[in-house]
Formats: C-alpha cells, structure tokens, sequence
C-alpha cells in the first residue's frame, strides 16, 4: 500500500515532466517512466517467485532440525510498528505528502513545491480506495471462511496433478517462474546451462 502511494507519486512527476519544453527532459522522463513500469513487472515477477518458492510444494529432504517456532510478542511488536505505519501511508498519504512538502520547502527555499494541494487531494482519494479495497478483501475473506467451514475438508499432495505416484522433487521451482522473462531478456542477461551425467 505504502509501495503503491510511492509509485504513483513517481508516475505522476514523470508524467508531469513530461509536459516540460526541454526536449532532452521531455526524452529522459520518457525513458524513466519506461524503466519504471520494467521495473515494476520484474518485482511483480520477484514476489511471485519468492512467495512460491517460500510457502509451496513439499520438501525435498527431511527436515534436520525443529520447525521453527513463533517468537513472543515483545519480539513481534517492532514488526507491527513498522506495519502500522506502513498501512498509515497507504490509508492517509496526504498527511505525508504534507510534511515532505514542509521539510523540502525548508531545505530548498529557492524551489517551492508546486501542486502539493492538488496532489494531497488525489492521494486522500487514493486513500479512500484504499480503505474500500481492504474492506471488500475483510469481507471476502469472511464469507470464504464461512463458506468453507461449512463444507467437509480434504488434504491432498500439493503438486498431485492427478498423478499417483509423486516425487518431492516433481514440483515447480524458483526457475519455473523466472525462465520465460530470462528468455525475454536472454539479449541483456546470458544465461548459461550446465549439464552433469549421473556418474559425476
């Protein structure tokens, strides 16, 4: 939520960049609204990644050691700090913008900020939305819970695939989401493929 509110406002300055007469500004702000929104699909890409190679499919070798445990809530509570505010910039960034204003005001005298009234009005509704989108994600979440445990449960491999033999090692990789944007980029990034015989 905070990520979005930052990228919109670097969206919106490039864009508004754009409309300069220079015409080396206009093509360099061109040029970084277009790395800009790469750079957003390669996290999109990343976090797909990490998640799935994080939370799914089963292990490949037996654990060793215990599995972790929870730690207490005294240890847990600057990670809820951080989030709280977090979720502060994402459901009030026209507060933020407003004290950015006033510190970049102080330190560049010479260059007052333009539109921050015009900007705080589009984030406070930005805000809104966002306020709507986690309302109706609560509200999801709880008719699915209701929804479910109503109905009977079961458990089943994770990548079965109506296969009735399965291996730990038949599953999805980090690789498997990465291969077709390292395809996409194979002119920029090399990618180079070992292959071992089963003796070595």
């Amino acid at each position: 939520m905070n990520g979005f509110v930052s990228e919109f406002l670097l969206y919106a300055g490039l864009l508004t960049g754009i409309k300069t007469s220079s015409f080396y500004l206009s093509t360099l702000m061109m040029l970084a609204l277009a790395g800009l929104a790469i750079i957003g699909g390669m996290s999109l890409l990343t976090f797909t990644k990490s998640f799935g190679v994080i939370f799914l499919g089963n292990a490949r070798a037996p654990v060793a050691h215990k599995f972790p445990q929870e730690v207490s809530l005294f240890m847990r509570v600057p990670q809820y700090l951080i989030l709280s505010v977090m979720l502060s910039i994402g459901l009030f960034p026209q507060l933020y913008l407003g004290a950015i204003a006033h510190i970049t005001d102080a330190a560049l005298p010479l260059m007052q900020t333009a539109g921050v009234e015009t900007g705080a009005l589009v984030l406070a509704r930005i805000g809104r939305y966002s306020m709507v989108f986690l309302g109706l994600l609560a509200l999801t979440f709880l008719l699915r819970s209701r929804l479910v445990s109503v109905r009977p449960s079961t458990t089943a491999t994770t990548w079965g695939c109506a296969y009735i033999a399965p291996n730990n090692r038949m599953q999805y990789t980090g690789k498997s989401f990465s291969k077709t944007l390292g395809k996409l980029l194979g002119f920029i990034v090399g990618e180079k493929t070992v292959c071992r015989d089963q003796a070595g």
